[in-house]
């Protein structure tokens, strides 16, 4: 709970005392329904508040990584973050391209494309990532996307947050 409230900060690897209950937590049937609610709302958000023009411009923007594909069962092998990230084991694991689709998301992302709607996949996933993003994409449903933006050896040396600020 104090991680939820930042009482606890800066922190390279998850609180002791804190592992269980994250991966209790997201192996769990909450977990799945709390991602199908969250779904739900912008699918609400999306047809009460988002005034779409069906002029070839509109676009939405998906994360990949826990927005398209789920990344719990690798940390599920990796103590659920109470170990410091090993971008390498990380990245051979996606590399495999075995991240299992999140069902619900899959749901919007093909309303959205049966919409007419422009499809962008935004990831922090390197470049080198690509190809088994795109296999791994494909082969768990997902197809038809407009664009997919991959971190370039630029970005490389750039946290997520920074390169939100820039």
């Amino acid at each position: 709970m104090n991680v939820e409230l930042h009482n606890i900060r800066d922190f390279e690897v998850v609180p002791e005392e804190c592992v269980q209950y994250i991966g209790k937590y997201m192996t769990s049937t909450q977990y799945k329904v709390d991602s199908e609610r969250t779904i739900d709302e912008c699918t609400v958000h999306m047809f009460t508040s988002c005034d779409f023009k069906k002029d070839g411009k509109d676009a939405w923007i998906f994360d990949i990584d826990d927005t398209l594909l789920s990344t719990v069962p690798y940390y599920k092998k990796n103590n659920f973050g109470g170990r410091k990230l090993n971008l390498t084991s990380l990245e051979e694991w996606m590399s495999q391209g075995k991240a299992p689709a999140l069902k619900h998301s899959l749901r919007l992302f093909n309303e959205l494309k049966g919409l007419g709607i422009k499809i962008i996949l935004l990831s922090s996933r390197r470049e080198c990532l690509r190809s088994a993003t795109i296999d791994n994409l494909v082969d768990v449903g997902y197809h038809g996307w407009t664009s997919l933006i991959l971190r370039g050896e630029d970005d490389e040396k750039t946290t997520s947050r920074n390169s939100r600020l820039n």
